[in-house]
């Protein structure tokens, strides 16, 4: 059948750049959704100095405690990575004592900066921006 004409390798290479150009949307995705998620975090750090002690967002008693200061974020490989807090006080992990209600903070309750975090951070819909930026 001669005089048929198609634009099918016009197609497949458009469809090739696009799924080379995946990867790199989906590792942005990732570095956006721990950045939002970190800051999040910070901000359920940053309650007001004169709250009573046990309130939340966590009360900024002193600036240099540590707990906003040990938020953090790590990219484990292109399409993993962890939200953290590191501080610790007294040899105990604080972080951890503040976020779950334990040890001296168990009179306060679990007050779970983290956790509330992450529920904040609409995840799959940060991701599904960078991908379809990536696809268009």
């Amino acid at each position: 059948m001669t005089g048929i004409r198609s634009n099918a390798e016009q197609l497949a290479a458009r469809y090739r750049r696009r799924a080379q150009q995946l990867p790199g949307a989906v590792t942005r995705g990732l570095l956006r959704v721990l950045t939002l998620v970190n800051a999040k975090q910070i901000e359920n750090l940053s309650g007001s100095s004169s709250a009573p002690p046990g309130a939340y967002p966590v009360p900024i008693r002193n600036p240099q405690s540590g707990l906003r200061q040990s938020a953090n974020w790590r990219q484990l490989s292109p399409t993993v990575g962890i939200v953290l807090n590191t501080a610790r006080k007294g040899g105990f992990n604080y972080a951890v004592a503040v976020h779950e209600g334990r040890g001296s903070s168990a009179k306060y309750g679990a007050r779970p900066f983290l956790d509330d975090a992450a529920r904040a951070v609409d995840a799959a819909q940060v991701m599904a921006v960078e991908v379809r930026g990536a696809l268009q």
